[in-house]
């Protein structure tokens, strides 16, 4: 948990820096068409978590190692999703499209929790005023300098201890269906577009929305009969909501999963 103020504001963008970071090595990729040395010209990263990313990666493929597999040994600096869409990138020969959805997952996931920073705001403004407002009794009974010091005394309670209310609004925005279903939603589309099966679209997707019922359903279907699965028969009964299941029966009935399922994430993403 952050606990100061700014160190609180600034987690949601370390989500635009990951865009950035895959952005920027997409595109050298595409120019370079080599792994090593795109990773070596891409941009500079905005911050030191992605900077050892970077060197991480380096480090990995100058060894031989396909960065599919160097991301999975540090999920403290590759998530799941990450991992999943390098991976199939790197093994199918399709990685500059990977980092280009990964990019474009954090663009909107960055966009998304943007929303839940200005919920921030009031509440920020009206302490801000609060520390002006309440210690007026002081000067009257104490005089300035005692009314100066409570103002600076709550302004700096709110720099210093601000990010502890601000952590927790996040944290609890994660678990609201209006962050988690658009999750669920891109991530899905994504993952298929990245070359993942049915199954594996569903589980990362479970695993991004945080919506562990999903998980649970599928770990429950034998693993031979669900590849034989569509992807409306595998996600019956698994606690999905109703629209979401009807744009999956759609993408079946029409075998048009990328744009059907990208078109209802994009919907998703409206505001209500």
């Amino acid at each position: 948990m952050n606990f100061t103020l700014i160190g609180a504001l600034r987690s949601i963008e370390r989500i635009r820096l990951r865009s950035d970071f895959y952005r920027s090595w997409e595109v050298e990729l595409r120019a370079k068409q080599d792994i090593g040395l795109s990773i070596a010209d891409m941009e500079a990263p905005g911050n030191a978590e992605m900077e050892e990313a970077r060197n991480f990666l380096a480090e990995g493929v100058a060894k031989g190692r396909p960065v599919g597999v160097q991301s999975k040994l540090r999920p403290d600096l590759f998530p799941v999703l990450d991992q999943m869409l390098l991976d199939a990138g790197a093994n199918f020969g399709i990685l500059h499209d990977s980092l280009r959805l990964l990019s474009e997952y954090y663009l909107y996931d960055y966009e998304r929790l943007s929303r839940v920073r200005g919920w921030v705001a009031p509440p920020l403004v009206i302490g801000v005023i609060a520390s002006f407002v309440l210690p007026i009794p002081l000067l009257w009974d104490v005089g300035s300098w005692a009314y100066s010091g409570a103002i600076l005394g709550g302004i700096a309670a709110i720099y210093l201890l601000g990010g502890v209310p601000v952590s927790l609004l996040y944290s609890v925005s994660q678990r609201m269906a209006r962050i988690r279903r658009p999750r669920f939603a891109w991530t899905l589309a994504i993952g298929l577009e990245g070359g993942l099966t049915f199954a594996g679209a569903v589980r990362l997707a479970a695993t991004v929305g945080q919506l562990n019922d999903v998980a649970r359903h599928l770990d429950s279907i034998p693993s031979k009969v669900i590849k034989t699965m569509t992807l409306s028969q595998m996600v019956a009964n698994s606690g999905l909501w109703p629209a979401m299941l009807a744009q999956i029966a759609k993408a079946d009935e029409m075998s048009e999963y990328l744009s059907t399922l990208r078109v209802f994430a994009s919907q998703l993403e409206s505001p209500p």
